[in-house]
């Protein structure tokens, strides 16, 4: 199903693929709201314990790093800036992404999410601990539950305990590309890649 701009995207999970989706439809024109109760530093502190031995290549999209030049054109990003540990993920990538002026302003929904649910004008997300609600018009599910409604969408969650660096390297790039999918099938365009579109643009080189 479509999903024409503007329009609201809720992300749950948090995780690094969630934040990539968010900065995929924030490219796209779309609002993001980013929902959970744990923070993606939070998050990523799980898998402190693995020695990545990973370069910044392995852990990164185009997207992202063409956003990280754009935000700060003086500061500098090498493909080759080694990931030793999650915590370094984050510091070197995740974290600034994050912080970046498509990201920064996008409203976060710090909750437990209990529910989700067709209302008369989309969808409506139900908050665990209060009595607090969000409307939007598509979910994209990190969390890997499948739930049947009409306009909540799924990604593959990046599991970071008891995982290896190549499994995670491999489990990231799947995210990215289920996430390439999921636009093109919203932008109701198959051609539709903005991995490959910004490969042109300062920080991003030529692959995702």
């Amino acid at each position: 199903m479509m999903l024409d701009t503007p329009a609201t995207i809720a992300i749950t999970g948090n995780g690094p693929i969630g934040l990539e989706a968010a900065l995929y439809a924030r490219f796209l024109g779309y609002q993001v709201i980013l929902v959970g109760k744990t923070s993606l530093a939070d998050m990523l502190a799980t898998g402190d314990s693995i020695e990545l031995d990973l370069r910044l290549s392995d852990l990164s999209s185009t997207l992202g790093r063409a956003a990280l030049a754009a935000h700060d054109e003086q500061q500098s990003i090498s493909l080759d800036t080694s990931l030793l540990s999650c915590k370094g993920w984050y510091e070197s990538y995740l974290g600034p992404l994050s912080r970046t002026d498509l990201l920064a302003d996008q409203q976060k929904w710090q909750v437990t999410l209990e529910s989700i649910s067709l209302s008369e004008k989309g969808l409506l997300l139900t908050a665990g601990d209060s009595d607090e609600s969000l409307e939007v018009d598509a979910v994209i599910d990190g969390k890997e539950q499948s739930l049947p409604i009409d306009r909540v969408y799924q990604l593959p969650e990046v599991r970071l305990q008891g995982i290896s660096p190549g499994s995670l390297e491999s489990a990231f790039r799947v995210g990215l590309s289920a996430i390439r999918e999921l636009f093109a099938l919203l932008g109701g365009r198959q051609d539709l890649d903005l991995y490959d579109s910004v490969g042109y643009l300062p920080g991003a080189d030529d692959s995702t």
